[in-house]
């Protein structure tokens, strides 16, 4: 008797809940996608098939609704797994054990949202994943209140097409395409379809598709005048203020009174290798009579002869990101060889480093550089030789006080510089006015002068020194021996006229500028070529992320002699009790890595070369691409069994 009653009229409108429910499902999924899309292409580039698949996950949470509390429960772990999946973050990284690097690779790149450039092309992934967290986020909590019980209808409506309209309108904004009425239009027409599609009878469809293109005409056409030269929410704006409160930044030139560096424990760099370096800001390479300074006095790049005797296994790439740190020096390693996926345009000065054409680095850029950093073994630094190639003359210079000289009115006022002879060589030294203001000083004794200069102690100990070592070598570790000799770190030195000479023989107190100042002086002083580098000692290596941490504390100086055939060394004379904590035992000088700081340590080992990465990463995006789809194929089946 009951089947009776089931005519054929009657099955239309037993199929009406599910049509609906399909429609909600294909307009929810199409306005969420629209959203996604345009949300994604605030990273570069843009994850297309992530948006999508991210979409369709949203379209089943929109309808399914998980019954009883296993069900929840399995239902929001799912969700939560397929939402970090989505956004870049690796399947390893989602295990229970790497949950504390998962918080906090969250939290460092939440931190660096306040000063992104948008769209974001830099290298810091978890900026990237952040930021694709933020749209998943949205996208996901607006299907879940699309799914919900309680409340009314309307409410259901309302809530996801509010979640969906911020998530579309702060992306948007932030991007500024150049036809921006058109996408909102698109946006316009989908939040429509997803309002009111299957609540609009039939016979009322024609009018209302009327009454909505009409209403998007009209606010195509009200664009220009609606429109403002800045955003109209610019979230960097509300925080630029507090992070420009938090930002170090260095003036690298020697100064020798109380060292005013930053001291808070901010986090400065993040580098990628696998290899800790000393990280070079700047290279000082004028010695103005008193202080070392940056004074642009030798040439950019060095002979390319000189180049191709770099070995190749001591050429390597590592990747930087700029945390709390404006700077307008690339910092990098060794004597930087190019600068790649740099946002900001690199210009090469002397001394084997780069500087921006342009604005400062600042938080959240990043870039990837070459850099040649030779380690040497003692045996090989001590059968060097000392065949010099012509340039190193350039780093062989320094300007004289108080020296006993006579001046005309073309000189006057002009210092004296002075030229020493490379090791091994027997000429006599150069005396002149600094750029040619009067030619050469004539003297049959140009040591004289010198010696009865401000700076005559300091020669006459170089040349002690000289005298007693047999190789460059021999020369570099007696100078350093000597600079370390009962000398005691101290930042607040007494202050001095002239602080070098008082830091050799008298106070033997000063901070890493003084002993990398004295050693450099007295390695020219003797014949080989050096100059002063500032910059970061290694940090700290952070096993999760397979990084070096660098923070204010890690700033330093330190000192590259030149040594032929292997090229510019690093050498460090101050004592360890500095604060830059993790300094590397003597890398200039062959002397071990700490295991510390290498264990754990994977990927651009010297000699990989550039092919290695490529091929990782390409495998890597490949399996990361299969897994998208996979992903949404499953969603799409569960979306069809749903809407059944």
């Amino acid at each position: 008797m009951s089947t009776a009653a089931v005519t054929p009229a009657a099955a239309p409108a037993a199929r009406r809940p599910a049509v609906a429910t399909a429609t909600r499902a294909v307009t929810f999924a199409a306005l969420s996608a629209f959203a996604l899309l345009t949300w994604s292409r605030l990273v570069q580039p843009g994850g297309v098939a992530g948006a999508l698949a991210m979409s369709v996950c949203a379209a089943v949470v929109a309808v399914r609704r998980p019954r009883g509390r296993a069900d929840r429960a399995a239902f929001v772990s799912g969700l939560a797994a397929a939402g970090f999946l989505l956004a870049g973050v690796p399947l390893r990284g989602l295990l229970p054990d790497r949950w504390p690097a998962l918080v906090s690779g969250i939290a460092d790149g939440a931190g660096t949202l306040s000063s992104l450039s948008l769209p974001y092309a830099g290298g810091d992934p978890w900026a990237r994943r952040t930021l694709l967290l933020m749209g998943v986020a949205f996208a996901f909590a607006a299907a879940l209140a699309a799914g919900l019980r309680r409340g009314g209808e309307a409410r259901r409506r309302l809530v996801p097409a509010v979640a969906l309209t911020a998530l579309y309108a702060v992306a948007i904004v932030q991007l500024e395409p150049r036809h921006a009425a058109l996408s909102g239009a698109a946006f316009a027409l989908l939040l429509a379809a997803y309002l009111w599609a299957d609540l609009v009878p039939a016979n009322l469809a024609p009018a209302a598709v009327l009454l909505v293109g009409a209403a998007t005409l009209i606010g195509m056409l009200a664009t220009p005048v609606l429109d403002r030269p800045g955003p109209w929410f610019d979230y960097q704006r509300l925080t630029s203020d507090y992070a420009a409160s938090r930002t170090a930044s260095y003036q690298w030139d020697h100064d020798y009174g109380p060292l005013t560096w930053p001291r808070r424990g901010r986090e400065v760099l993040r580098i990628r290798t696998s290899t800790p370096s000393y990280w070079k800001a700047s290279v000082l390479d004028g010695f103005d009579g008193r202080a070392w300074r940056r004074a642009g006095g030798v040439a950019s790049f060095e002979p390319s002869s000189d180049r191709r005797m770099l070995s190749s296994h001591w050429t390597r790439r590592i990747s930087v990101t700029i945390r709390d740190l404006r700077s307008s020096e690339f910092v990098t390693a060794g004597e930087t060889l190019a600068i790649q996926r740099n946002a900001q345009p690199a210009v090469a000065e002397a001394g084997g480093f780069f500087v921006t054409d342009g604005r400062e680095l600042e938080r959240g850029d990043s870039y990837t550089a070459t850099v040649f950093t030779p380690r040497p073994s003692p045996r090989q630094l001590q059968r060097a030789g000392e065949q010099y190639p012509s340039f190193a003359r350039l780093w062989l210079r320094i300007d004289l006080p108080g020296a006993p000289v006579t001046r005309t009115a073309r000189n006057r006022g002009v210092p004296v510089e002075a030229q020493f002879a490379p090791f091994g060589r027997h000429d006599a030294t150069l005396v002149s006015f600094r750029g040619g203001a009067g030619g050469i000083i004539a003297t049959s004794h140009p040591d004289d002068i010198v010696l009865h200069s401000g700076l005559g102690r300091v020669y006459a100990l170089a040349r002690r020194l000289r005298a007693t070592s047999r190789t460059p070598y021999d020369f570099i570790r007696a100078v350093q021996a000597r600079v370390q000799r009962g000398a005691t770190y101290d930042e607040r030195p007494p202050v001095s006229v002239t602080p070098l000479e008082t830091f050799l023989f008298r106070d033997r107190r000063g901070y890493c500028q003084h002993f990398s100042g004295a050693m450099a002086l007295l390695l020219r002083m003797g014949g080989v070529p050096a100059r002063v580098v500032t910059g970061f000692a290694p940090g700290t290596y952070d096993r999760a992320h397979r990084l070096y941490v660098v923070r204010d504390f890690d700033a330093h100086s330190w000192v590259e002699a030149y040594v032929p055939r292997l090229g510019w060394i690093t050498f460090d004379p101050t004592p360890a009790a500095s604060p830059a904590r993790d300094q590397i035992a003597d890398l200039a000088s062959g002397g071990r890595v700490r295991p510390a700081l290498l264990r754990g340590a994977r990927g651009d080992q010297p000699g990989d070369g550039p092919g290695a990465a490529t091929a990782a990463t390409d495998r890597t995006g490949v399996r990361r691409g299969v897994f998208v789809l996979v992903l949404a194929l499953v969603a799409l089946i569960g979306l069809v069994l749903a809407g059944r």
